[in-house]
């Protein structure tokens, strides 16, 4: 593995609809917020008014509340290389992780990763990436077609290998 592998890691997650994937959110990105990482929305769909409505109804620290609210929860439909690659370099290096949550139907995640990857193979970041692609599982029936790309999983108990969490069949 190159030093470039080394500081990206590939994280799936799957939501039954926009709401269960608002409120799987929050938890990890409340953690990031106090770690002072880094959040980068690439969403197919807008989830502002779905996080507004939901942060409402939480007993949240204003300040935390605030952070969350500043991340970009509109739709950024089509995504380019070039905003993809500005957003990043103008936070490389300045925070130790940076992670990037795309939403969308498998076609838009597949096109946003290569772009990202593209991205990486140009440039020598010094932040460490942590790429969580999210999928609507009602879309999947075979998610191990999924689960097969990533390294890990995010589900309620954090970001697990994906070993730990599905034991594959001999």
């Amino acid at each position: 593995m190159n030093n470039k592998e080394n500081n990206i890691k590939k994280v799936c997650a799957f939501y039954v609809n926009d709401w269960h994937f608002t409120t799987m959110i929050l938890p990890y990105i409340a953690n990031e917020i106090k770690s002072k990482n880094k959040i980068i929305t690439i969403l197919q769909n807008n989830m502002k008014s779905n996080i507004e409505e939901i942060l409402s109804k939480m007993n949240l620290n204003q300040k935390l509340k605030e952070e969350i609210l500043e991340i970009n929860w509109t739709k950024n439909f089509p995504i380019k290389y070039s905003n993809i690659k500005q957003e990043i370099q103008q936070i490389d290096g300045q925070v130790k992780d940076i992670n990037i949550f795309i939403n969308g139907d498998k076609e838009f995640i597949k096109m946003v990763n290569q772009n990202i990857e593209k991205l990486i193979e140009k440039f020598n970041l010094r932040t460490s990436i942590t790429i969580v692609n999210f999928y609507d599982i009602t879309k999947f029936t075979n998610v191990s077609e999924i689960t097969d790309e990533h390294q890990y999983i995010l589900n309620t108990s954090g970001i697990k290998k994906i070993k730990e969490v599905f034991q594959k069949e001999a």
